[in-house]
């Protein structure tokens, strides 16, 4: 979840900015350079604007997961010790959990 990409503009989005890109590059053409600049960089603020909340949304559903998870880990593991439980299913368990980094378990 943490490399995700997603598609964050709808495609009528995506072709009002497209077509604002295409206003940008003609009033270069024009050599109205300074407005051009002006479009890009409200293009570019709108981008950023959009994927800046898309990250920290992104990281507080994370962040919430990974409390869940290594608090529902953790008690599983003591559950399974007390009561021997082995196998399969639960070896696979263990060994996936261990792949998380070791800050997790340390997250209040």
């Amino acid at each position: 979840m943490t490399n995700a990409t997603p598609t964050l503009f709808t495609p009528r989005q995506q072709a009002l900015l497209a077509k604002l890109g295409t206003v940008a590059q003609g009033r270069t053409n024009a050599g109205q350079v300074a407005q051009a600049q002006a479009v890009q960089a409200t293009i570019a603020d709108t981008r950023r604007l959009i994927e800046d909340k898309w990250r920290l949304t992104r990281d507080r559903y994370v962040a919430a997961l990974e409390t869940e998870m290594v608090q529902s880990y953790v008690a599983a593991a003591l559950l399974a010790r007390r009561f021997g439980l082995e196998g399969f299913e639960f070896t696979r368990a263990s060994q996936r959990c261990r792949s998380f980094p070791r800050s997790w378990a340390t997250r209040r």
